[in-house]
């Protein structure tokens, strides 16, 4: 594994591969608007004890596989500064980008931050990108229900249908 810093890194034509730009829009929509930046600043650090993913086409582009949180903060001029100086990598040699880990890693931030997100629009938001062959694959449906997802989060059903 290699390391860079984040400085040399925001130097590069960094991007999220096309498939990953919806759940990007849910970070963006329900996750960085809602959080401190004490919150976003240990996420960051929890997400970033994995190496950063990358697939470097023939034009020098960089696509980011994974720590989509990372991606947004990294461009962000009022979050930036929260983004450790140095930064693990690993390159793949094909894009490719993982949903099932896209879905732990959004899943544990939610988790984290339960109280101050508004976990009926994420749910809805999520449920509306699991295609069914992941759903089977991590749920053994084609579905991702309410009672799923509020297992995961550690909540009660009786607290999702309180919350906004």
């Amino acid at each position: 594994m290699a390391a860079i810093t984040s400085h040399k890194l925001r130097q590069y034509y960094l991007s999220l591969p096309q498939d990953i730009g919806p759940w990007y829009q849910i970070y963006h929509q329900y996750i960085v608007i809602n959080l401190l930046n004490t919150d976003l600043e240990s996420e960051i650090l929890s997400l970033l004890k994995t190496p950063i993913i990358f697939y470097v086409d023939e034009s020098k582009n960089y696509f980011i596989q994974n720590n989509i949180l990372f991606y947004y903060l990294l461009y962000s001029p009022e979050f930036g500064i929260i983004i450790p100086q140095n930064l693990l990598i690993k390159r793949s040699k094909e894009i490719h980008f993982d949903l099932t880990e896209i879905f732990k890693e959004l899943i544990t931030i939610i988790k984290n931050h339960q109280k101050k997100l508004p976990i009926k629009s994420i749910y809805t938001a999520i449920k509306s990108l699991l295609p069914p062959n992941i759903c089977q694959k991590m749920f053994h449906k084609n579905v991702f229900t309410i009672e799923q997802y509020c297992q995961l989060i550690d909540i009660s059903t009786a607290t999702y249908k309180r919350a906004s």
